[in-house]
Protein backbone atom coordinates (compact mmCIF):
# COMPACT_ATOMS: atom_id res chain seq x y z
CA UNK A 1 0.00 0.00 0.00
CA UNK A 2 1.66 3.47 -1.34
CA UNK A 3 1.82 5.46 1.45
CA UNK A 4 -0.56 8.86 0.60
CA UNK A 5 1.56 11.93 0.64
CA UNK A 6 0.64 16.13 1.39
CA UNK A 7 2.78 16.75 -1.68
CA UNK A 8 5.05 15.40 -4.41
CA UNK A 9 7.06 17.21 -6.74
CA UNK A 10 8.00 14.45 -9.41
CA UNK A 11 11.72 15.17 -10.71
CA UNK A 12 10.74 14.29 -14.04
CA UNK A 13 7.40 13.94 -15.95
CA UNK A 14 8.91 12.36 -19.32
CA UNK A 15 9.85 8.39 -17.92
CA UNK A 16 12.88 7.17 -19.82
CA UNK A 17 14.25 5.13 -17.58
CA UNK A 18 14.24 2.17 -19.69
CA UNK A 19 16.61 0.63 -22.07
CA UNK A 20 14.24 -0.34 -24.32
CA UNK A 21 11.59 1.69 -25.82
CA UNK A 22 8.61 0.42 -26.45
CA UNK A 23 7.57 0.86 -30.75
CA UNK A 24 4.33 1.22 -32.16
CA UNK A 25 3.90 -2.39 -32.97
CA UNK A 26 4.25 -3.45 -29.54
CA UNK A 27 1.39 -1.41 -27.97
CA UNK A 28 -0.53 -1.83 -31.37
CA UNK A 29 -0.47 1.52 -32.22
CA UNK A 30 1.15 0.78 -36.26
CA UNK A 31 -2.15 1.58 -37.38
CA UNK A 32 -2.79 4.84 -35.64
CA UNK A 33 0.44 6.09 -36.68
CA UNK A 34 -0.02 4.94 -40.46
CA UNK A 35 -3.05 7.49 -39.94
CA UNK A 36 -1.05 10.21 -38.72
CA UNK A 37 1.44 9.49 -41.80
CA UNK A 38 -1.94 9.46 -44.23
CA UNK A 39 -2.85 13.00 -42.86
CA UNK A 40 0.73 14.72 -43.31
CA UNK A 41 1.10 12.79 -46.62
CA UNK A 42 -2.70 14.25 -47.97
CA UNK A 43 -1.48 17.89 -46.23
CA UNK A 44 1.36 17.72 -48.56
CA UNK A 45 -0.25 16.60 -52.04
CA UNK A 46 -3.15 18.89 -51.35
CA UNK A 47 -0.66 21.78 -51.08
CA UNK A 48 1.41 21.36 -54.24
CA UNK A 49 -1.27 19.78 -56.35
CA UNK A 50 -4.80 22.14 -55.74
CA UNK A 51 -5.57 25.57 -55.75
CA UNK A 52 -8.73 27.28 -56.39
CA UNK A 53 -10.48 27.19 -59.16
CA UNK A 54 -10.70 31.28 -59.14
CA UNK A 55 -7.06 32.11 -60.08
CA UNK A 56 -7.57 35.62 -58.52
CA UNK A 57 -7.66 34.24 -55.37
CA UNK A 58 -5.33 35.28 -53.04
CA UNK A 59 -3.48 32.39 -51.64
CA UNK A 60 -4.27 33.78 -47.93
CA UNK A 61 -7.39 33.31 -49.00
CA UNK A 62 -7.68 29.96 -50.80
CA UNK A 63 -9.77 27.30 -49.13
CA UNK A 64 -8.30 24.42 -50.43
CA UNK A 65 -4.68 25.62 -48.40
CA UNK A 66 -6.72 25.88 -45.09
CA UNK A 67 -7.96 22.28 -45.94
CA UNK A 68 -4.56 21.27 -46.22
CA UNK A 69 -3.10 22.64 -43.13
CA UNK A 70 -5.98 21.28 -40.84
CA UNK A 71 -5.28 17.91 -42.55
CA UNK A 72 -1.53 18.36 -41.59
CA UNK A 73 -2.57 20.46 -38.30
CA UNK A 74 -4.53 16.90 -37.30
CA UNK A 75 -1.52 14.43 -38.29
CA UNK A 76 0.59 16.36 -35.77
CA UNK A 77 -1.59 16.10 -32.88
CA UNK A 78 -2.22 12.26 -34.09
CA UNK A 79 1.14 11.71 -33.36
CA UNK A 80 1.64 13.50 -29.99
CA UNK A 81 -1.37 11.56 -28.87
CA UNK A 82 0.28 8.24 -30.25
CA UNK A 83 3.40 9.45 -28.16
CA UNK A 84 1.57 9.87 -24.98
CA UNK A 85 0.86 6.66 -25.27
CA UNK A 86 5.00 5.52 -25.45
CA UNK A 87 5.17 7.73 -22.40
CA UNK A 88 2.37 5.79 -20.62
CA UNK A 89 4.06 2.34 -21.15
CA UNK A 90 7.58 3.19 -19.87
CA UNK A 91 5.98 4.78 -17.21
CA UNK A 92 4.32 1.51 -16.19
CA UNK A 93 7.38 -0.71 -16.86
CA UNK A 94 9.78 1.38 -14.57
CA UNK A 95 7.17 1.54 -11.60
CA UNK A 96 6.54 -2.38 -12.16
CA UNK A 97 10.52 -3.23 -11.89
CA UNK A 98 11.01 -0.54 -9.06
CA UNK A 99 12.86 1.79 -11.22
CA UNK A 100 10.59 4.57 -10.67
CA UNK A 101 8.86 4.99 -7.21
CA UNK A 102 4.94 4.75 -7.14
CA UNK A 103 4.66 7.88 -6.64
CA UNK A 104 5.49 8.54 -10.51
CA UNK A 105 2.23 7.28 -11.59
CA UNK A 106 1.30 10.80 -11.75
CA UNK A 107 3.23 10.73 -14.40
CA UNK A 108 1.54 8.36 -16.17
CA UNK A 109 -1.42 10.71 -15.31
CA UNK A 110 -0.22 13.55 -16.86
CA UNK A 111 0.74 11.64 -20.21
CA UNK A 112 -2.96 9.54 -20.50
CA UNK A 113 -4.80 12.97 -19.54
CA UNK A 114 -3.13 14.90 -22.62
CA UNK A 115 -3.67 12.10 -24.73
CA UNK A 116 -7.44 12.12 -23.99
CA UNK A 117 -6.85 16.15 -24.50
CA UNK A 118 -5.05 15.46 -27.91
CA UNK A 119 -8.19 13.17 -28.97
CA UNK A 120 -10.77 15.86 -27.45
CA UNK A 121 -9.02 18.52 -29.65
CA UNK A 122 -8.74 16.22 -33.23
CA UNK A 123 -12.87 15.76 -33.12
CA UNK A 124 -13.29 19.51 -33.19
CA UNK A 125 -10.86 19.85 -35.63
CA UNK A 126 -11.89 17.22 -37.75
CA UNK A 127 -15.70 18.44 -37.63
CA UNK A 128 -14.30 21.97 -38.84
CA UNK A 129 -11.96 20.23 -41.48
CA UNK A 130 -15.58 18.46 -42.56
CA UNK A 131 -17.28 21.78 -42.82
CA UNK A 132 -14.51 23.68 -44.79
CA UNK A 133 -14.08 20.59 -47.03
CA UNK A 134 -18.26 20.57 -47.70
CA UNK A 135 -17.85 24.42 -48.20
CA UNK A 136 -14.83 24.02 -51.12
CA UNK A 137 -18.03 23.75 -53.67
CA UNK A 138 -19.37 26.82 -54.26
CA UNK A 139 -22.86 25.35 -55.12
CA UNK A 140 -22.58 23.30 -52.03
CA UNK A 141 -21.82 26.13 -49.65
CA UNK A 142 -23.94 28.72 -51.10
CA UNK A 143 -27.34 26.70 -51.46
CA UNK A 144 -27.41 25.80 -47.96
CA UNK A 145 -29.48 27.33 -45.13
CA UNK A 146 -27.38 26.30 -42.01
CA UNK A 147 -26.19 29.26 -39.92
CA UNK A 148 -23.34 27.64 -39.18
CA UNK A 149 -20.00 29.75 -39.48
CA UNK A 150 -17.96 27.10 -40.15
CA UNK A 151 -19.35 26.70 -43.86
CA UNK A 152 -18.88 30.57 -44.65
CA UNK A 153 -16.15 31.31 -42.78
CA UNK A 154 -13.13 33.11 -44.96
CA UNK A 155 -9.85 30.68 -45.41
CA UNK A 156 -7.85 30.93 -42.27
CA UNK A 157 -10.51 33.13 -39.84
CA UNK A 158 -9.23 33.42 -36.63
CA UNK A 159 -13.22 34.63 -35.31
CA UNK A 160 -14.46 31.55 -32.46
CA UNK A 161 -17.34 32.19 -33.96
CA UNK A 162 -16.23 30.39 -37.04
CA UNK A 163 -15.14 27.26 -35.50
CA UNK A 164 -17.57 24.72 -34.41
CA UNK A 165 -17.24 21.69 -31.66
CA UNK A 166 -17.77 18.13 -32.16
CA UNK A 167 -21.19 18.23 -30.54
CA UNK A 168 -24.56 15.81 -31.01
CA UNK A 169 -25.81 18.86 -33.09
CA UNK A 170 -22.98 19.24 -35.12
CA UNK A 171 -22.38 16.31 -36.21
CA UNK A 172 -26.22 15.89 -37.49
CA UNK A 173 -25.83 19.20 -39.09
CA UNK A 174 -22.84 18.26 -41.18
CA UNK A 175 -24.45 14.78 -41.76
CA UNK A 176 -28.06 16.35 -43.27
CA UNK A 177 -25.58 18.58 -45.44
CA UNK A 178 -23.62 15.73 -46.97
CA UNK A 179 -27.03 14.15 -47.54
CA UNK A 180 -28.48 16.56 -49.53
CA UNK A 181 -25.67 16.42 -52.34
CA UNK A 182 -26.09 13.17 -52.73
CA UNK A 183 -22.42 12.17 -53.20
CA UNK A 184 -21.26 8.76 -51.41
CA UNK A 185 -18.38 10.22 -50.63
CA UNK A 186 -19.76 13.36 -48.83
CA UNK A 187 -21.74 10.77 -47.13
CA UNK A 188 -19.49 8.97 -45.82
CA UNK A 189 -17.19 11.77 -44.41
CA UNK A 190 -19.87 12.86 -42.38
CA UNK A 191 -21.02 9.46 -40.76
CA UNK A 192 -17.42 9.13 -39.97
CA UNK A 193 -17.67 12.21 -37.75
CA UNK A 194 -21.67 11.35 -36.65
CA UNK A 195 -20.45 7.75 -35.39
CA UNK A 196 -17.33 8.89 -33.90
CA UNK A 197 -19.41 11.37 -31.63
CA UNK A 198 -22.58 9.33 -30.77
CA UNK A 199 -19.39 6.71 -29.50
CA UNK A 200 -18.93 5.73 -25.80
CA UNK A 201 -15.72 6.44 -26.13
CA UNK A 202 -15.65 10.19 -26.95
CA UNK A 203 -18.87 11.27 -24.52
CA UNK A 204 -16.36 9.55 -22.29
CA UNK A 205 -13.69 12.05 -22.95
CA UNK A 206 -16.11 14.76 -22.53
CA UNK A 207 -17.02 13.80 -19.48
CA UNK A 208 -13.40 13.39 -18.15
CA UNK A 209 -12.50 17.01 -19.84
CA UNK A 210 -15.55 18.37 -18.15
CA UNK A 211 -14.82 17.41 -14.68
CA UNK A 212 -11.25 18.35 -15.04
CA UNK A 213 -11.39 21.69 -16.36
CA UNK A 214 -14.66 23.15 -14.95
CA UNK A 215 -15.20 20.78 -12.23
CA UNK A 216 -12.70 19.58 -9.66
CA UNK A 217 -9.74 17.37 -10.94
CA UNK A 218 -9.28 14.92 -8.29
CA UNK A 219 -6.06 14.84 -6.29
CA UNK A 220 -3.82 11.66 -7.42
CA UNK A 221 -4.85 8.56 -5.17
CA UNK A 222 -0.96 8.82 -4.12
CA UNK A 223 -1.72 12.07 -2.61
CA UNK A 224 -3.38 12.57 0.93
CA UNK A 225 -6.50 14.41 -1.37
CA UNK A 226 -9.63 15.13 -0.01
CA UNK A 227 -13.23 13.56 -0.68
CA UNK A 228 -16.44 13.35 1.23
CA UNK A 229 -15.29 11.09 3.48
CA UNK A 230 -11.74 11.67 4.21
CA UNK A 231 -11.12 14.05 7.24
CA UNK A 232 -9.38 14.24 10.70
CA UNK A 233 -12.65 15.25 11.85
CA UNK A 234 -16.00 13.49 12.75
CA UNK A 235 -20.06 14.56 12.97
CA UNK A 236 -20.90 14.66 16.21
CA UNK A 237 -24.43 13.44 15.96
CA UNK A 238 -27.30 13.27 18.52
CA UNK A 239 -29.69 10.64 19.33
CA UNK A 240 -32.48 11.60 16.77
CA UNK A 241 -29.22 10.68 14.17
CA UNK A 242 -28.72 14.55 13.58
CA UNK A 243 -25.42 16.41 13.03
CA UNK A 244 -24.97 19.00 15.95
CA UNK A 245 -21.23 19.23 15.98
CA UNK A 246 -17.76 18.35 14.54
CA UNK A 247 -14.73 17.02 16.58
CA UNK A 248 -11.07 15.49 16.07
CA UNK A 249 -10.86 12.02 15.60
CA UNK A 250 -7.87 9.28 16.00
CA UNK A 251 -5.98 9.14 12.69
CA UNK A 252 -7.70 10.42 9.32
CA UNK A 253 -10.01 8.83 7.09
CA UNK A 254 -8.24 7.38 3.91
CA UNK A 255 -8.78 9.70 1.19
CA UNK A 256 -10.63 7.28 -1.64
CA UNK A 257 -12.00 9.16 -4.09
CA UNK A 258 -9.17 8.87 -6.31
CA UNK A 259 -8.97 4.99 -5.77
CA UNK A 260 -7.88 3.52 -9.39
CA UNK A 261 -8.36 6.87 -11.03
CA UNK A 262 -4.97 6.84 -13.25
CA UNK A 263 -6.45 3.17 -14.76
CA UNK A 264 -9.24 4.52 -15.52
CA UNK A 265 -8.23 7.92 -16.95
CA UNK A 266 -5.19 5.39 -18.97
CA UNK A 267 -8.32 2.79 -20.13
CA UNK A 268 -10.40 6.24 -21.37
CA UNK A 269 -7.82 7.73 -23.37
CA UNK A 270 -6.59 4.64 -24.91
CA UNK A 271 -10.11 3.55 -26.26
CA UNK A 272 -10.76 7.23 -26.87
CA UNK A 273 -7.55 6.78 -29.13
CA UNK A 274 -8.34 3.91 -31.58
CA UNK A 275 -12.10 4.81 -31.70
CA UNK A 276 -10.64 8.33 -33.47
CA UNK A 277 -8.09 6.82 -35.05
CA UNK A 278 -11.42 4.71 -37.11
CA UNK A 279 -13.23 7.35 -37.79
CA UNK A 280 -10.27 9.45 -39.33
CA UNK A 281 -9.40 6.92 -41.56
CA UNK A 282 -12.83 6.50 -42.45
CA UNK A 283 -13.41 10.45 -42.95
CA UNK A 284 -10.10 10.55 -44.96
CA UNK A 285 -11.25 7.42 -46.95
CA UNK A 286 -14.49 9.80 -47.55
CA UNK A 287 -13.01 13.21 -48.69
CA UNK A 288 -10.56 11.61 -51.07
CA UNK A 289 -13.12 9.64 -53.13
CA UNK A 290 -14.73 13.22 -52.80
CA UNK A 291 -12.52 15.73 -54.06
CA UNK A 292 -13.84 15.10 -57.98
CA UNK A 293 -17.05 16.19 -56.58
CA UNK A 294 -15.59 19.58 -54.57
CA UNK A 295 -13.58 20.27 -57.42
CA UNK A 296 -16.11 19.97 -59.99
CA UNK A 297 -14.07 17.36 -61.22
CA UNK A 298 -10.78 19.55 -61.95
CA UNK A 299 -9.05 17.27 -59.74
CA UNK A 300 -9.51 13.58 -58.67
CA UNK A 301 -7.55 11.18 -56.37
CA UNK A 302 -6.13 7.95 -57.00
CA UNK A 303 -5.94 5.18 -54.09
CA UNK A 304 -3.93 2.86 -56.49
CA UNK A 305 -1.13 5.34 -56.62
CA UNK A 306 -2.02 7.89 -53.77
CA UNK A 307 -1.94 11.03 -56.67
CA UNK A 308 -3.92 13.96 -57.67
CA UNK A 309 -4.86 14.38 -61.19
CA UNK A 310 -5.92 17.33 -62.47
CA UNK A 311 -8.27 17.54 -65.52
CA UNK A 312 -9.37 20.03 -68.37
CA UNK A 313 -12.61 18.69 -68.95
CA UNK A 314 -16.09 18.88 -69.52
CA UNK A 315 -18.01 17.21 -66.12
CA UNK A 316 -21.31 16.95 -64.12
CA UNK A 317 -22.34 15.17 -60.91
CA UNK A 318 -24.07 11.95 -63.12
CA UNK A 319 -20.55 11.02 -64.21
CA UNK A 320 -18.89 11.38 -60.51
CA UNK A 321 -16.46 7.96 -60.57
CA UNK A 322 -16.98 8.78 -56.39
CA UNK A 323 -21.01 7.57 -57.45
CA UNK A 324 -19.77 4.93 -59.76
CA UNK A 325 -17.70 3.52 -57.26
CA UNK A 326 -20.34 2.97 -54.84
Amino acid sequence: MTTQAKHFQPPRLAAHTTERIPTFKDLDLAGADAVARRYSDIRSKLDRSVTSPDPTTPLGADPWREVAQLFGSIGESLTLAIGCEIEIEIHRQARNDGRAPEQMIVGERFFAESEAQRVFELGHRAINLGFRAFALRAEWRNKTTTKNLAIVAAPFSTSPENWASLTEGKAEGFRELCANVDHPSAVKMACALKSLEASTEWRAVVEQRGRDFHRGRLESAVLAGVDVGSSGFENMLNTDGKVIGTRKKMGTSKYIAADHLEEQVTQIAHDALRRLVEALESFADGFLACIEPLSSGSYTWSFENSTISSHLRDWDDASCSCCAAD
